[in-house]
């Protein structure tokens, strides 16, 4: 369970970040006070897990590679979306 919630934090987190990243270049103030509302909660929330598995002893090496895909997935994804957003 812990692996999914580490890969999901991870998606979501780097899926906010490279929409941030690329809606930094737009005009719209908006957009990107929202997406970096919400990626930085996100970091946060990643944090916090991160210090929640290490004070159970449950914040193990094999976690890297649910993260690490999460990270990977959610670049890409991101970018589909920022993509979307800026052709529309």
């Amino acid at each position: 369970m812990s692996g999914l919630i580490i890969f999901c934090l991870a998606l979501f987190q780097n899926v906010l970040f490279v929409v941030v990243s690329r809606l930094r270049d737009r005009e719209t103030a908006v957009y990107h006070a929202l997406t970096s509302l919400f990626s930085n909660g996100l970091m946060l929330a990643t944090l916090f897990a991160a210090a929640y598995y290490l004070t159970l002893g449950d914040l193990t090496w094999w976690l890297l590679v649910p993260y690490f895909i999460g990270a990977v997935v959610g670049s890409f994804a991101g970018a589909k979306i920022s993509i979307g957003i800026e052709n529309s």
